[in-house]
């Protein structure tokens, strides 16, 4: 993981761009996985042994994972029933992932999270995601997440930060979702996940779960009611 930090005001990156030239280099470097270190075996277990009992205690049937990477650790997840969706900007690990692993239940599809129509599931699970994209870029999916009317929001978030700090799209940084510009409310329930990147400094790393209605609440009061379109 690396820090970016600075003010970054005029400068803006194509997602798909990025994010696909990162794939096709493996500008991420995980061991076991194409999507990086926090996708490898040693940082998923807790996620692994743990979210099927989430899953079954809010009682999701449906599900949005976006971004799904290269689906290594989620397919090992016990899901039961429910109706996964897959969702990438990168279209050849789309195409990989739907050879792989597509079945009757278990779709992947090209899926851009800021601009695209999402589905209504009944939970969207947005794991190391925002934390990759400017402030604006990650303020466009999170106004689009809850102009999509799913349910649940299950997302990345570093609860002991107490800012947040502007990068450029593709770069990386923590980010506390409860802090400005986020200003989300507290989580319903908070998932750490035990990371020990970087010699546990990032030991405060966590799945937050939200309900979307209560996002699309703050994001109003903090930018007004256009920021929510559809909510």
């Amino acid at each position: 993981m690396r820090r970016i930090a600075g003010t970054l005001l005029g400068k803006k990156r194509d997602p798909q761009s990025v994010f696909t030239e990162i794939f096709e280099k493996d500008k991420w470097q995980g061991h076991a996985s194409i999507s990086g270190r926090g996708s490898d075996d040693d940082q998923t277990m807790v996620l692994v042994e743990g979210l099927g009992e989430v899953f079954r205690q809010l009682g999701i049937r449906s599900m949005l994972d976006a971004p799904c990477g290269d689906f290594h650790w989620m397919q090992r997840v016990d899901r039961n029933t429910i109706d996964y969706t897959g969702g990438d900007i990168v279209a050849e690990l789309i195409a990989q992932c739907q050879a792989k692993y597509g079945r009757e239940g278990v779709k992947f599809r090209q899926l851009n999270l800021i601009t695209d129509q999402l589905p209504k599931v009944d939970l969207i699970f947005c794991r190391d995601c925002i934390v990759h994209l400017s402030f604006a870029d990650g303020l466009g999916a999170m106004r689009n997440i809850c102009a999509s009317g799913s349910t649940y929001l299950l997302s990345t978030s570093y609860p002991h930060r107490s800012s947040n700090d502007d990068i450029l799209t593709g770069d990386w940084r923590t980010l506390n979702l409860q802090m400005k510009p986020f200003a989300f409310p507290k989580p319903m329930m908070t998932i750490n996940e035990r990371c020990t990147e970087a010699d546990g400094e990032y030991a405060d790393k966590c799945l937050c779960l939200w309900r979307i209605e209560d996002i699309a609440r703050a994001l109003n009061v903090a930018h007004g009611a256009k920021s929510t379109s559809g909510v």
